[in-house]
């Protein structure tokens, strides 16, 4: 019998665009912020993501020891903008350089 693995499901909210069937897309992050907090979503696999407000320097470092992918760093009074980058938001990613050589020699025809 092969074995089987269990993974938990985790779902991890970082933002609201919608309440109660209207956008609320263009107020501020901290004010949807405050709608996401007051949904109280009780499930024991959803987390609702506060984020780290100042820092930045100290979290990305965090960040990069844990090996993770990077953070995102948002203007407070920032709208969301639906499908498209947003110059409010800035990713900053854990890049992970290494030095390679790459060499070919040319095929003659």
């Amino acid at each position: 019998m092969s074995k089987k693995s269990v993974h938990k499901i985790v779902y991890c909210v970082f933002d609201v665009i919608y309440k109660d069937g209207q956008s609320i897309a263009s107020k501020p992050l901290t004010v949807r912020k405050t709608v996401l907090n007051s949904l109280e979503l009780n499930h024991p696999n959803v987390f609702v993501i506060e984020g780290i407000q100042g820092n930045g320097l100290a979290y990305f470092a965090l960040a990069k020891e844990k090996n993770l992918e990077g953070i995102v760093l948002k203007k407070a009074d920032s709208p969301y903008e639906i499908n498209k980058r947003s110059h409010y938001w800035l990713k900053v990613i854990n890049y992970d350089y290494t030095e390679v050589l790459i060499t070919g020699i040319p095929k003659r025809i």
